[in-house]
């Protein structure tokens, strides 16, 4: 939830809003328990589960479902789309046909259809069509093209020390488990990053980059390892290793 009090009025004001949003068609489980101020709008066909706040001039589209728990501040849900458990949005944008779920927690955030979000902390930054940003993540100053995969426990390091810097991936990325990319770095399309690894520069379309530690070593070629992707038939012998680490050849 965030630190400032919400303004909902008088218990009965409170209840005549959300019964004046009921007979619209949307749907309330439990309206005793349920914080929505006169300022909101809300299609019909959606469900508010117990314990939802929503204020300061929220609209949510048709169709959706507000689950248990969370707080939708300041934005816009478009139809059909998922939010909560426990989840909290405040300022942002989130369009048709999105899940933001299990204690996800956005601020100032634009995010596309399709795209699924949960566990994760997401801030300032932009996320494209059909990308998954799943289980315990941060993403900070960000912007993510359409159908990338942002994987467990990956952090974008967007700050160091002194001001925030973007971090860029282009369509079709795919971030392995326990990265780190820091910023300023650019992902090129259609490139994958090996589970734990430290990005710290730029990365070209289609390459495979194992960034890890000096103890870490991968002598064995790891295009044997990947599946057939964007129309590349990955073969033995087709990635190179240099100080960044391993990369497919063009």
């Amino acid at each position: 939830m965030s630190s400032e009090m919400p303004e909902f009025g008088s218990r009965l004001k409170r209840i005549r809003a959300i019964w004046s949003l009921h007979r619209r068609g949307v749907r309330f489980v439990d309206p005793d328990n349920t914080y929505i101020d006169t300022s909101v709008t809300i299609g019909e066909g959606t469900i508010i589960y117990p314990n939802v706040y929503i204020y300061e001039n929220s609209k949510i589209g048709k169709n959706c479902t507000i689950k248990q728990g969370s707080e939708i501040k300041d934005s816009k849900i478009g139809d059909n789309s998922e939010i909560g458990p426990y989840t909290t949005i405040e300022h942002s944008r989130i369009a048709h046909s999105v899940s933001v779920n299990h204690g996800a927690h956005l601020y100032r955030v634009v995010v596309n259809p399709f795209a699924k979000i949960a566990h994760a902390q997401i801030v300032r930054s932009f996320i494209g069509k059909r990308c998954t940003v799943l289980h315990n993540c941060y993403i900070g100053d960000a912007r993510i093209l359409r159908d990338c995969n942002i994987s467990a426990g990956v952090v974008f390091c967007n700050y160091d020390g002194v001001e925030k810097q973007e971090i860029s991936l282009e369509p079709e990325v795919f971030v392995g488990s326990g990265t780190m990319i820091i910023a300023p770095c650019s992902i090129g399309r259609s490139s994958y990053i090996a589970a734990g690894s430290i990005i710290s520069k730029d990365v070209p379309p289609k390459s495979l980059v194992v960034a890890r530690g000096q103890k870490h070593k991968h002598e064995t070629p790891l295009g044997m390892l990947i599946r057939r992707h964007e129309g590349i038939e990955i073969k033995e012998n087709s990635v190179t290793k240099d100080d960044e680490g391993w990369h497919l050849n063009k």
